[in-house]
C-alpha cells in the first residue's frame, strides 16, 4: 500500500507539471487577441505572454508593474498540491475508479489554475473533459446518477447565474465558465453525491471569498472555479456516497 501511495503521488508530482503548463498554454490565444491578461492580486492588465510560460523549474517570474506581485504560477505549488490529492484518493479507491477520479483530480488542477492565474474557463477542457467522463462514470455507475448530477449542478450554478446577471448586470459572481465546471462536477460525483459537493464549495467560497477581499482589492473578484475545484476534491475524500 505504501508503495502505491508513494507511486501514486509521484504520478500526482508529474500531473501538477502538466496542468500548471497546460493552464498556461490554454491561456496563449487569449493573452494574443487581448494583448495581455489579468494579474491574479490586483486584476491589472499586466499579464504578458513572456509570463504565460511556468514550466517545470523555469524562468523566474515575472513581476506585476502595477502592485508587485509575482504574475507566475510558483514552483513546485501545483505539483505538491496534486501529489498530495492524489495519496488521499489512493486511500480512498482502488482500480476502475482510482483511474478515473484521478483523471479527474489532473482536469480539475488545470482549471483551477487557468481560474486563479488566468481568469479562464476554458472550453477546449470543459467541453471534451463532461463529455469523456460522462461515458465513463455512466459505464462504472450507470447514466441516471451521472446524468442527474449534472443537471442538478449544472441547472443550479445556471439559475445562480441568470439571477445574478438580472439583479446585477454585468456585475454578477459567476460566469458561464462556472456553470459548465458544475454541470462538469455533477457528472463527476453524480447524484445525491453533488449536493454535497454544492454544500462544500459554497463553505469553501465563502472563505476563500473572505481571504480575497483582505488581500485583494475590491475590483479584483474571485475567481469561482477555485473553489468548485476544491469543494469536488472534498467530496471526493469525504462522502461515502462517491
Amino acid at each position: 500500500m505504501n508503495d502505491l501511495v508513494a507511486l501514486w503521488m509521484a504520478l500526482g508530482l508529474a500531473c501538477g507539471a502538466v496542468a500548471r503548463v497546460g493552464a498556461a498554454y490554454l491561456a496563449l490565444p487569449t493573452i494574443r487577441s487581448l494583448g495581455h491578461g489579468a494579474c491574479p492580486t490586483c486584476a491589472g492588465p499586466v499579464l504578458r505572454r513572456a509570463t504565460l510560460l511556468p514550466l517545470l523549474g523555469g524562468r523566474p517570474p515575472t513581476d506585476c508593474p502595477s502592485c508587485g506581485a509575482a504574475a507566475s504560477i510558483p514552483v513546485p505549488l501545483a505539483e505538491g498540491a496534486t501529489a498530495v490529492a492524489f495519496g488521499l484518493l489512493v486511500g480512498r479507491f482502488a482500480g476502475t475508479a482510482l483511474i478515473l477520479y484521478s483523471v479527474t483530480t489532473l482536469v480539475l488542477a488545470l482549471l483551477f489554475l487557468s481560474d486563479v492565474y488566468y481568469r479562464l474557463l476554458p472550453n477546449r477542457v470543459l467541453a471534451p473533459a463532461t463529455a469523456l467522463l460522462a461515458v465513463a462514470f455512466a459505464l462504472q455507475r450507470g447514466p441516471a446518477p451521472v446524468l442527474l448530477g449534472g443537471a442538478v449542478g449544472g441547472g443550479l450554478f445556471l439559475a445562480i447565474y441568470v439571477a445574478g446577471e438580472w439583479l446585477f448586470p454585468g456585475r454578477g459572481a459567476l460566469g458561464m465558465g462556472d456553470v459548465k465546471l458544475a454541470a462538469l462536477v455533477g457528472v463527476v460525483v453524480g447524484l445525491p453525491a453533488v449536493m454535497s459537493a454544492i454544500l462544500l464549495t459554497a463553505l469553501i467560497g465563502a472563505g476563500l471569498a473572505a481571504l480575497w477581499l483582505i488581500r485583494r482589492p475590491a475590483r479584483a473578484h474571485l475567481p469561482y472555479g477555485t473553489a468548485l475545484a476544491l469543494g469536488t476534491l472534498a467530496t471526493l475524500i469525504l462522502d461515502a456516497r462517491v
